[in-house]
């Protein structure tokens, strides 16, 4: 709450990008892709917990009024991408799950992984107008992140859809599912970057005000019942076998 409380004082003082993001920290933003390019972006927490067996609530990270404030009360045209640049690793979303730079069976050279990192470090939270005031401080989400899904290159020469993959995909119906992908990084007489592997998927629904991560290894619904009604099954005939014992 005292996260999105700074948010909102910032926003109503007209000061919305002024708060700058952890480098540990995952972030979503969303972007006026087609229109005056503004930015709205929410510091999702430490990027640690984005595990493959992880399943995140996240909804109370978004604020309907700043995104009103960024896109109107009847947004269209909006992106939204994910990414993180803890140390050593990097996650990113792909809609549709396939990276428009590096595929997920490729791998990012240790130049692109480290260029992206740096890139995601000094991205501002909160609400940035497209002024030219915050184009040139080069931290707006649409300069280092990525200006729209169908430019790669980004809006500054070291922006991340220019070096690993566009993150960004545009919201259908204010809603867009992300594949999100890691890929790791090992230092040493020469550094090492792994090929990208997805760890799960973020649901985000605009409309309802709603993140959610779930994790690629964390069990569908269906899986739990299965494995429920075999359980129920082996008591049953443990039950039955103990009653023919006695």
């Amino acid at each position: 709450m005292k996260k999105q409380y700074k948010a909102i004082l910032l926003a109503v003082l007209g000061f919305g990008g002024i708060s700058a993001a952890q480098a540990q920290d995952a972030l979503l933003g969303f972007n006026d892709a087609t229109g005056t390019q503004n930015d709205y972006v929410i510091d999702l927490g430490a990027a640690s917990q984005f595990s493959p067996t992880a399943t995140i609530d996240l909804s109370s990270d978004f604020s309907s009024s700043l995104f009103s404030s960024a896109f109107g009360s009847t947004p269209a045209g909006v992106a939204a991408g994910f990414v993180a640049g803890p140390a050593g690793a990097i996650l990113e979303s792909y809609a549709g799950g396939t990276p428009s730079g590096s595929l997920p069976s490729g791998t990012p050279t240790p130049t692109q992984f480290n260029t992206s990192q740096t890139s995601m470090s000094g991205i501002l939270l909160g609400v940035n107008p497209s002024a030219s005031g915050v184009t040139a401080l080069g931290s707006a989400w649409s300069w280092n992140i990525a200006v729209s899904p169908s430019q790669t290159g980004g809006a500054g020469s070291t922006a991340v859809a220019g070096n690993t993959g566009n993150p960004m995909g545009m919201l259908s119906s204010d809603a867009i599912d992300l594949a999100v992908y890691e890929s790791t990084a090992t230092s040493g007489r020469t550094e090492k970057t792994t090929a990208w592997t997805q760890i799960g998927t973020l649901a985000v629904d605009a409309n309802a005000g709603s993140i959610v991560f779930t994790g690629s290894a964390v069990p569908e619904p269906t899986t739990y019942g299965l494995v429920g009604a075999a359980g129920l099954m082996l008591i049953s005939l443990r039950n039955k076998f103990s009653r023919k014992q006695a």
